[in-house]
């Protein structure tokens, strides 16, 4: 149940700027809620414009992802690089955790205070149906392979164990599965091949 990108920007507008950088990022990067709010500054590598996602939050406790795949490196994206660079000012200079609560200016302890606190009330002062804060993830699936970028890229950069995962969940979003599929490859080879073929057989 994604989000569509007014939707988005609708909601940005009703967020404190730290809660809007963590929006951008998570719709930018495709981030577990566990995985963001466990995000320290020394995970990100500007340099090469990349985050090295090796912890993740659940129920109060820093935890190694799950699988091996969860244990990754996501590309920074420039709305992602652009939310991180703004949220320097308000929290790299405690060289800890990223994200931290608008309200106390202390990292999130669960994903909760962000839920209830910044993004209920935002969805709703944006009158924009609510979907919990995991539908951001969703959202940046959806809008990459509508796009058109390569699945298996895709399926890395969320963590997934296989591209079957990310194409059993998302297979509706996927360019190749609309009325125009193959049109792209026509486009593409026909000017080079086309004269070689018999059009009146």
């Amino acid at each position: 149940d994604p989000f569509d990108l007014g939707e988005i920007n609708s909601a940005l507008e009703e967020l404190p700027p730290q809660a809007a950088n963590y929006v951008t990022f998570a719709v930018w990067t495709g981030l577990r809620v566990e995985e963001l709010i466990e995000l320290k500054w020394t995970d990100v590598d500007l340099r090469n414009g990349a985050i090295r996602i090796r912890r993740a939050r659940t129920r109060g406790q820093a935890k190694e992802p799950k699988t091996q795949a969860g244990r990754r490196t996501v590309k920074l994206l420039e709305p992602a690089r652009i939310a991180i660079m703004n949220q320097k000012a308000h929290t790299a200079m405690f060289r800890g955790h990223i994200f931290h609560d608008p309200r106390t200016d202390a990292p999130y302890i669960t994903d909760k205070q962000f839920r209830e606190w910044q993004w209920r009330p935002a969805l709703t002062r944006a009158g924009v149906r609510y979907r919990p804060p995991m539908q951001l993830r969703h959202t940046y699936a959806t809008w990459m392979l509508g796009a058109g970028e390569n699945i298996k890229w895709v399926s890395m950069q969320m963590g997934h164990e296989s591209t079957k995962m990310t194409l059993d969940t998302y297979a509706n979003w996927i360019p190749s599965m609309n009325q125009g599929a193959g049109q792209a490859a026509v486009d593409l080879i026909w000017s080079q091949v086309g004269h070689r073929v018999d059009s009146s057989s």
